[in-house]
């Protein structure tokens, strides 16, 4: 009786000094372990997935970082760098060309006019005129025979040549989807639009664009010619951006979508 005594005792102990030491810490990697100049996003997109379904910390070191595609977030995952030293760009010039042919809802192909500057692995946006916003088509380009582009998934709308229907290389460079709890902070991201440039302006392509999110913080970001939008965050609840500076961008240099539900804007700054 004295022995079931004491292992009772010890369990109880271990217990009282787990509770003690409270929760396990959020795991945390850092990019520098992914990267990879071969890798669409330079190796963030790698750190963000290796973190465990609850989420961690993505650590930006100092450095440049190169993007062909969106960082795609989940739930949970804490984002942040060195600020100005911390840079996110886009790795090629903006490419914007018409189609040469309608593209159908449905279909997994286009063919534009031209097809220079557009690659395999690149993510492109599908418009037009009347099929814009939330009725692009995002894709990645699988595969290009002649001046077709084939993509990853299927065109969402129509897009007609007498809606001057086209494709370009823009998305965002961070990107989240019916998420909570994320934090993205202290980080540069750079666009490499060319002041006077004449593109056609999403908001679904902002450099920060979240969609339906709820519990972020956006905080201490430079955004500067992105070829869209520089902060959007559409629909959602519980939203804060602060402290961020957004700069001779396409579109926008913030974006409170109406759909936002509650949230902070405070202490930024728009040119």
């Amino acid at each position: 009786m004295s022995a079931l005594r004491t292992v009772l005792a010890l369990l109880a102990m271990s217990v009282s000094v787990a509770s003690a030491a409270g929760p396990a810490p959020a795991a945390s990697v850092s990019v520098a372990d992914f990267y990879s100049p071969g890798s669409p996003t330079s190796g963030i997109q790698e750190a963000v997935d290796a973190l465990p379904a609850s989420g961690g910390i993505v650590f930006l070191p100092a450095g440049e970082y190169s993007l062909i595609r969106s960082v795609n977030l989940r739930s949970g995952v804490y984002l942040h760098g060195q600020g100005e030293q911390s840079r996110i760009v886009r790795r090629k010039s903006c490419v914007e060309v018409k189609l040469a042919a309608d593209a159908l809802k449905g279909a997994r192909e286009v063919k534009a006019e031209s097809v220079k500057g557009l690659a395999v692995g690149d993510e492109v946006t599908v418009f037009s005129d009347e099929s814009y916003g939330w009725y692009c088509t995002h894709a990645i380009v699988a595969a290009i025979e002649g001046n077709s582009l084939r993509l990853d998934r299927e065109l969402t709308h129509d897009y007609l040549l007498k809606e001057q229907a086209g494709v370009n290389n823009f998305h965002p460079a961070i990107y989240a989807l019916e998420a909570g709890g994320i934090r993205v902070e202290d980080l540069f991201i750079q666009g490499n639009l060319e002041r006077g440039a004449m593109f056609k302006n999403e908001f679904t392509v902002s450099a920060v664009h979240f969609n339906a999110v709820t519990d972020a913080i956006i905080s201490r970001l430079h955004v500067k010619a992105w070829p869209g939008d520089g902060i959007s965050m559409q629909r959602g609840d519980n939203v804060t951006v602060t402290e961020c500076l957004s700069e001779y961008n396409l579109g926008h240099g913030f974006h409170p979508g109406t759909g936002i539900t509650s949230g902070a804007w405070t202490d930024n700054t728009g040119r």
